[in-house]
C-alpha cells in the first residue's frame, strides 16, 4: 500500500480536529462569539425599531402564529451586512484548521477586501434566496416552538408549576421538529459552501454551490457518523458546561478537516490544494 492515511479516517480526523480545538481555543471561539454576539444585537436592534415605528401595523397570523413581516424582511436585508463576517469567521477556521488562524482581527478583514467583499456579496444574495424558499420549515418552526414554550411558562405560572395539568400539543411539537429535521437535510449539501467560498469564490458562486453539494453527497455517510460521534458529548455537556464551550470549536474544526480530507482524497478534485503548511491566506 502506497497509502499511509488510517482505514478509518474519521478517528484520524476528529484527533486532529480536538488537538487543533484544544490549541486555538480561545482565539476561534471568540471569532464565533463575536458573530454570535452581532447576530443577536442586530436582531434585538431591528426588533426595538421595528416596534417603535411599525408597531403592530405589518403583523400577520400564519397558521396561528403572528409574525411581522416588516421585521422578517429587515431582518433578512440586514443579515447581508454580515455575511462578510461570517466568510470571514469560516476562512479564520479554515486556516486554524490547516496550522494557524493567525490574528485575531481575521473574520473582519473581508470587509476591507475588494475582491472578498464581492465574494460576500454574491454569498448574501444566495442566502436571502435560501432563507427565503426555506422560511416554511426553517423559521416557522422555531417561531411555533417559542411560542409553545411561552404558553406553557405562562399556564404552569398560573396554575402554581404544576406542570402536569398543562396541556402540552405533542401534535404541533412533533410536527415543528419534523420540519427542522427537513431543514436540517435541506441544508446539508450547503455545509461546505462556506469554506469553498473562501478557498475558490473567484470561480464563482454557482461553481461553489455545485461543488460543495457534490462534496457533501459524497460524503454523506461519514458525515452522518461524525454527527452521531458527537452525542456524547452533547449529553455530557449537561453535566459540564465547559463541554458546551468546547463543542463550538471541536465540531466545525472536525467538519473541515472532513472536508479537507474528502477533497484530497477525490480523483477528479480540481480546485484543491496543500494548505497545511500555507502561512499567509490568498
Amino acid at each position: 500500500m502506497t497509502e499511509n492515511r488510517p482505514m478509518n479516517p474519521l478517528g484520524h480526523i476528529k484527533a486532529r480536529a480536538r488537538f487543533l480545538s484544544l490549541r486555538y481555543l480561545w482565539r476561534l471561539l471568540a471569532a464565533a462569539l463575536a458573530l454570535f454576539a452581532i447576530q443577536l444585537g442586530l436582531s434585538l436592534v431591528i426588533s426595538t425599531l421595528d416596534w417603535i415605528l411599525v408597531g403592530e401595523g405589518t403583523q400577520i397570523t400564519l397558521f396561528g402564529m403572528e409574525l411581522s413581516l416588516s421585521f422578517e424582511i429587515l431582518y433578512l436585508l440586514a443579515q447581508m451586512l454580515l455575511a462578510p463576517l461570517e466568510l470571514g469567521v469560516a476562512s479564520y477556521y479554515l486556516r486554524g484548521s490547516r496550522g494557524d488562524p493567525g490574528s485575531i482581527a481575521g473574520p473582519f478583514l473581508w470587509y476591507g477586501n475588494r475582491n472578498k467583499l464581492k465574494i460576500a456579496g454574491k454569498y448574501s444574495l444566495w442566502q436571502l434566496g435560501f432563507r427565503v424558499v426555506t422560511f416554511p420549515i426553517g423559521v416557522m418552526p422555531i417561531y411555533y416552538l417559542n411560542q409553545e414554550l411561552d404558553r406553557i411558562l405562562m399556564e404552569a405560572t398560573n396554575a402554581g408549576l404544576f406542570v402536569e395539568s398543562v396541556a402540552v400539543d405533542t401534535r404541533g411539537i412533533s410536527m415543528a421538529l419534523v420540519l427542522l429535521a427537513l431543514y436540517g437535510l435541506v441544508s446539508l449539501p450547503f455545509t461546505a459552501l462556506p469554506y469553498m467560498l473562501c478557498d475558490i469564490g473567484n470561480r464563482g458562486l454557482f461553481k461553489c454551490v455545485k461543488y460543495s453539494v457534490k462534496l457533501m453527497l459524497a460524503i454523506l455517510p461519514q458525515y452522518l457518523l461524525l454527527l452521531v460521534g458527537f452525542i456524547p458529548w452533547v449529553l455530557a455537556g449537561s453535566c459540564i458546561v465547559f463541554i458546551y464551550v468546547f463543542l463550538v470549536v471541536y465540531y466545525r474544526l472536525a467538519t473541515i478537516c472532513l472536508i479537507d480530507y474528502a477533497r484530497s482524497n477525490m480523483t477528479r478534485e480540481p480546485y484543491y490544494k496543500d494548505f497545511s503548511h500555507r502561512e499567509d491566506e490568498q
